[in-house]
């Protein structure tokens, strides 16, 4: 059985909250602002915003001197 240490969990964390970060990044330069209402656009914004802090947080984490 293989055993991933904190560091390898975490890193696999950021991948998957990076690649959703750059998925939403390329809807967000596609969208066309004069066609959609403004709460999909906070909406928009909001998923952004909550993505940045999560992968704030991981990376965070990881850095963090083991106890």
């Amino acid at each position: 059985m293989l055993y991933f240490t904190t560091s390898v969990r975490n890193n696999s964390k950021l991948v998957v909250v990076a690649r959703a970060l750059m998925a939403i990044a390329r809807k967000v330069i596609v969208l066309d602002f004069n066609k959609i209402s403004s709460e999909h656009v906070v909406a928009t914004g909001v998923v952004v915003l909550s993505l940045g802090i999560t992968y704030w947080l991981i990376a965070g984490q990881s850095k963090s001197p083991p106890d």
